[in-house]
């Protein structure tokens, strides 16, 4: 599916374009069908990058290692987390909860982050993290786009028939999202797994077969 959906004014106008409306030069807060497609398309983009609190390839980042801070025993993480894990001292993944930026214990009720640190005072996080929809992939911004398309034609009470065509649409696109995402986890433990490091040098990469 080619949908050439680079930018947020192209998702924008594909959204309106879901009703019928032509497209638009700039994201304008005084054209209300804009408006509206904007804020569809803000609420679908948060929903589809947080997959869960699962994440993504391309929005896990590893291996953010923070100190509580000395005089609250805060830990603050960044702005655009939306799922944060942090890896215990048997390499095991445990959810956080979050009271805005700070880490939450919700066994012990505090703020305080300290016995969840390891030997060097630091906790080892995974975040998922919010990117701005002109940095996704490409398949992700087209699971977006056509999702919102879905959302804002139900809005606007457009023909059943209709909707049933943009659901197939972003049923699709959400199929690429998927499969990009089983794709590169591949390549990923490929990579970082040394046995098929030594096995890939040994070979002479994947294509040397003969």
């Amino acid at each position: 599916m080619q949908l050439s959906i680079n930018t947020r004014l192209d998702a924008i106008n594909y959204i309106i374009g879901c009703i019928g409306l032509a497209p638009v030069e700039a994201e304008d807060d005084y054209n209300l069908d804009v408006a509206q497609a904007a804020m569809a398309l803000d609420n679908i983009s948060r929903s589809i990058q947080t997959n869960k609190g699962n994440g993504w390839w391309f929005n896990t980042e590893r291996n953010w290692l923070m100190s509580p801070d000395p005089n609250t025993k805060q830990v603050l993480v960044p702005n655009n987390a939306l799922s944060v894990y942090y890896k215990n001292r048997y390499g095991q993944q445990i959810k956080m909860a979050t009271r805005g930026r700070a880490l939450y214990d919700v066994n012990q009720h505090r703020y305080d982050m300290t016995s969840f640190t390891t030997d060097d005072g630091r906790m080892n996080l995974t975040i998922i993290t919010q990117l701005e929809f002109d940095d996704l992939p490409f398949t992700c911004k087209d699971a977006i786009a056509t999702a919102a398309g879905v959302r804002f034609a139900r809005s606007n009470e457009m023909d059943l028939n209709r909707i049933k065509i943009l659901q197939e649409e972003a049923q699709t696109a959400y199929f690429a999202l998927e499969s990009e995402h089983v794709s590169q986890q591949k390549n990923n433990a490929f990579k970082d797994n040394p046995s098929m490091q030594g096995f890939d040098a040994y070979g002479g990469g994947y294509n040397n077969w003969s």
